[in-house]
């Protein structure tokens, strides 16, 4: 029973009615926020449920990069990410590179996530790992909390890491962190070179 005007008229509600306040939906966050309908959309038509024309009514916002609008997020294809893994698996097993992307690909953390990671957030007993808000370390403070179950084969890379790779350091806090290289804590730019670096075509 869906019409295309009801698919239209998803993007308009989402920005102006969906809220208990007067100001707008942020385009950045209509655009992540239509993504996500648009992959609805496509499963329903794959589904059958609708016409595949449907899909051309899902209005995707822009954003104004020059205007300093947003931050420039691309989706990872999920094989590159299996490539890479099985690449650090075999080559550079339980280096920081391999338990960073098995951290990468295990929950989808931000980098601010990652960075204030300390040994302590990671439970060997039960493979989980926690996320958690040190003086506004996550970027939406205790909401960016969480804590979820590692798949086996990142655990063991893990405890490989932190038993025979990772450096005995402090950070100036007095904290060990879990990601360092053994010059302090891992910095967001470092996480972004080495996300940067094995998703090259050329890489793997």
């Amino acid at each position: 029973d869906l019409t295309a005007a009801e698919v239209r008229g998803y993007n308009p509600w989402r920005k102006y009615d969906s809220l208990d306040r007067e100001e707008p939906l942020a385009d950045n966050t209509l655009k992540d926020d239509m993504y996500i309908y648009r992959e609805f959309i496509q499963y329903l038509i794959s589904n059958g449920y609708i016409p595949a024309r449907m899909v051309g009514q899902v209005e995707i916002p822009s954003v104004d990069r020059q205007a300093g609008e947003g931050v420039d997020e691309k989706k990872v294809d999920p094989d590159l990410v299996q490539d890479i893994l099985e690449y650090l698996r075999k080559y550079h097993y339980a280096s920081l590179d391999h338990v960073t992307w098995e951290l990468f690909a295990s929950g989808g953390p931000r980098k601010s996530g990652c960075e204030g990671l300390d040994r302590t957030d990671y439970d060997k007993e039960t493979g989980r790992i926690s996320f958690v808000n040190r003086d506004g370390e996550l970027k939406k403070d205790d909401k960016s909390e969480r804590t979820y179950a590692l798949p086996d084969i990142a655990v063991e890379a893990i405890e490989d890491y932190i038993d025979e790779q990772r450096p005995n350091e402090v950070d100036e806090d007095g904290r060990e962190p879990l990601l360092t290289a053994g010059s302090g804590r891992i910095s967001k730019s470092n996480l972004q070179n080495i996300a940067y670096q094995w998703t090259r075509p050329c890489k793997v």
